[in-house]
């Protein structure tokens, strides 16, 4: 088994409400996420595929040792706290960004270029896909 895939899946899901909202933002069973998570069962190849794709990482990236996986990845920005006005203008500047331009829109360059965003306007913590 591997010993620290547990502890850098930890760090991705600790980032969602719950255990349940993390399992299905990855599309597997909140009991075989809870398994994974410590350590009695490692997912297979393709379900390691797909957790590392929600989190723009590599599949090998999950199993770096800890430090390694902690510079590697960064968890994504709450705005959740701050002043109303500042919360407003993080929104609007991240609805900006986040979506293609109306002139390209709808194009595989738009598409493939447009920046993920990694900030939730709730604070949930949860990535915005």
């Amino acid at each position: 088994m591997h010993k620290v895939f547990p502890t850098n899946l930890r760090r991705l899901v600790h980032h969602y409400p719950s255990t349940s909202r993390a399992a299905e933002a990855l599309g597997i069973n909140r009991q075989q996420l809870s398994k994974y998570l410590s350590g009695l069962s490692m997912p297979s190849l393709a379900t390691l595929r797909n957790i590392a794709a929600h989190f723009e990482l590599e599949p090998d990236d999950l199993l770096l040792p800890a430090e390694r996986f902690a510079a590697r990845w960064r968890p994504p920005m709450r705005i959740k706290g701050l002043p109303t006005q500042m919360q407003q203008v993080i929104t609007a500047l991240l609805q900006t960004q986040c979506r293609p331009a109306a002139s390209s829109r709808g194009s595989v360059a738009a598409i493939t270029s447009a920046p993920r965003c990694a900030a939730t306007p709730t604070g949930s913590g949860a990535p915005i896909p």
